[in-house]
């Protein structure tokens, strides 16, 4: 609304705004927690955001395969192939697999980034999966009763969230391995202190960014959009 008169003066999109600020934010983060060299990441789901976090990560690291892993075997073939024709610098390798493909375990412990984008409500991976350094991204789950990483994953990662009370009340991965004990609050970080550089990504265990996406994020984005 125009500050002075109230009257409507841009109409944005909302589902389009979150499709662009989700992956943004999670591409802040993985600049910060993924290796510098990433060979090789895992996308867990097949929809909108599966392909905008791809998009995100190729637009920050020189990536030359990437895994799609559905419920749907066709889904996620659909959009590795969509995939493919995000990399316009270098080749890049792309397979969709189903989630109780044999290859799935393997794809994700040699990967340096993992992303799961699902509507998944108990966990999509083995906790022991993820290797050390490698960094996993969690953009899924925003109720305190679903998860898509486990305790034991979260118990031995360097866990980093948007903000510490949002995530109390809407980040189950997080909520749900503080209550059993995996995790203790006192050391889960914040994405702001990250990137002003008040600590810096592990090398010797796991990197987890929980996401639940928050309005600010919405606002900046629709702030530019508006802007002459």
């Amino acid at each position: 609304m125009d500050a002075d008169t109230l009257a409507p003066s841009v109409l944005v999109d909302g589902t389009a705004v979150t499709s662009l600020r989700t992956p943004a934010v999670s591409a802040v983060a993985m600049d910060a927690l993924a290796p510098s060299e990433v060979e090789s990441a895992v996308i867990f789901g097949s929809g909108p955001q599966a392909l905008g976090h791809a998009e995100a990560l190729l637009a920050i690291r020189h990536t030359t395969s990437v895994t799609v892993v559905g419920r749907r075997g066709d889904a996620a073939r659909a959009t590795a192939q969509r995939i493919s024709g995000l990399a316009s610098t270098h080749a890049l390798t792309t397979r969709g697999l189903t989630v109780d493909d044999p290859g799935v375990e393997d794809a994700v412990r040699g990967a340096q980034v993992v992303v799961t984008a699902t509507s998944a409500a108990t966990p999509v991976l083995g906790d022991d999966w993820v290797a050390d350094g490698a960094c996993v991204v969690a953009i899924g789950s925003h109720e305190p009763h679903r998860r898509e990483l486990g305790s034991a994953l979260l118990g031995r990662s360097l866990v980093v969230v948007e903000d510490i009370g949002t995530a109390h009340r809407e980040a189950g991965d997080v909520i749900l391995a503080a209550a059993q004990g995996a995790i203790d609050w006192a050391d889960v970080r914040t994405l702001a202190d990250l990137v002003l550089g008040r600590f810096e990504r592990a090398t010797d265990r796991p990197n987890v960014f929980k996401s639940v996406g928050m309005a600010w994020q919405d606002l900046v984005i629709a702030e530019h959009v508006a802007r002459p």
